[in-house]
C-alpha cells in the first residue's frame, strides 16, 4: 500500500522514521540552547528566544516540540543521558572512591542546574 505509515506489531504505534541531516541538527541545536536557556534562565524562558538562539523558526521549534513540556523533557533526558554517560566513565576508573566522589559530585550539579525540571 503506497503512503501506509509503517506500525510495530508489538505495541501498534507507528515506527518513528530516522529524521533527515538538517531535521536532527535542528532537534539537537534546540535542545543545546533550550538547555543553556532553562539554566540560565529557569523553565519559564522564552521559546521564541530559545528558536532564535537555536538559528530556526518558532514553527520549526514547535515542529520537533509540541509545547514546552515536550521541550523540557527533551532537555532533561538529555541531560541524564549526560550524567549516564559520566557514570560509565567513573565505573571504569582505577580508584573507586576518588570515582565515588566525582560521580556525587555530577549528582549534584545536575540537580542544582536541573531543578525546575524535575517537577
Amino acid at each position: 500500500m503506497a503512503g501506509a505509515i509503517p506500525m510495530d506489531a508489538s505495541t501498534a504505534q507507528p515506527v518513528a522514521r530516522p529524521m533527515r541531516a538538517d531535521a536532527r541538527r535542528n532537534h539537537d541545536r534546540l535542545v543545546g540552547e533550550a538547555r543553556r536557556s532553562f539554566a540560565e534562565h529557569g523553565t519559564d524562558a522564552s521559546l521564541e528566544d530559545i528558536a532564535r538562539r537555536a538559528g530556526v523558526g518558532i514553527g520549526t521549534l514547535y515542529r520537533h516540540f509540541p509545547n514546552r513540556d515536550a521541550l523540557m523533557n527533551a532537555v532533561f533526558q538529555d541531560a541524564l543521558c549526560s550524567l549516564l554517560d559520566r557514570s560509565r566513565e567513573l565505573a571504569a576508573a582505577e580508584a573507586p572512591c576518588r570515582a565515588l566522589v566525582d560521580w556525587l559530585g555530577a549528582i549534584i550539579t545536575h540537580a542544582g542546574e536541573y531543578r525546575g525540571l524535575a517537577h
